[in-house]
């Protein structure tokens, strides 16, 4: 008896998993979208050389995470010289978006 109520109970849970796994591969397709879409508008408020730096700064600090984990805490880094680049090092003055993006990077 109590093994009919189990294998009866999984059935269901293995019915009821394939429209929970549908609808949360269709909320994770719509979240990429809209995510793309930020990435994209955020992206575009930058120069192609502020995105070029940051992507070399991401880079170099993955190829060292795995040896120390700090350095993936890269406003850390900067007065350590591991080559990272200073946002004070630039005298270039920052758009108010740049402005806010590295003050959250900061509480990252």
């Amino acid at each position: 008896m109590l093994d009919d109520h189990a294998t009866d109970s999984n059935h269901k849970k293995m019915l009821g998993m394939t429209v929970t796994l549908c609808s949360k591969s269709r909320e994770a397709l719509e979240m990429s979208t809209q995510l793309s879409k930020h990435h994209a508008k955020l992206t575009a408020a930058f120069s192609q050389q502020a995105i070029e730096q940051w992507e070399d700064e991401v880079t170099a600090a993955e190829l060292l995470w795995l040896t120390d984990v700090k350095v993936m805490d890269m406003y850390a880094m900067w007065g350590l010289g591991l080559g990272l680049a200073s946002p004070k090092a630039s005298t270039r003055v920052q758009s108010v978006v740049e402005e806010w993006i590295d003050f959250a990077i900061i509480f990252e």
